[in-house]
């Protein structure tokens, strides 16, 4: 992994899971105590956890319209991302890490908001 830049995000939840960490403590500047809305959810046994795509996208359609943003001039704020990467949310299963943190980071919303248990 030391020569990636993104790992799958569901690989990292688990790793985070089994820490007991959030995915915001491991962000630069971040030395708080993990707020309660930081938790990750407790998926049980048989489940594991992922990132929800299509809430992120619906978080980031609102947002974007508030602020009376093209798609375009939102990948503009955030580095590494087009436009149609965006877009392409509304109906992809996956996305990398640390990529989600820069989306999450940007609505300025707990990471756990968008996580999910979903069956192996």
């Amino acid at each position: 992994m030391p020569n990636k830049s993104s790992v799958t995000s569901a690989v990292v939840l688990q790793a985070l899971r089994w820490l007991r960490r959030t995915p915001e403590s491991f962000l630069a500047g971040h030395d708080a105590a993990p707020k309660a809305e930081e938790a990750l959810p407790d998926p049980g046994p048989s489940r594991i956890l992922r990132f929800d795509t299509g809430a992120l996208y619906a978080a980031l359609e609102a947002e974007r319209s508030d602020r009376g943003l093209t798609w375009k001039q939102l990948a503009g704020e955030l580095p590494g991302f087009t436009d149609s990467m965006l877009t392409n949310l509304s109906t992809a299963p996956l996305i990398g890490f640390p990529r989600v943190m820069m989306l999450t980071q940007w609505l300025r919303r707990p990471a756990a908001s968008f996580v999910r248990g979903q069956a192996r």
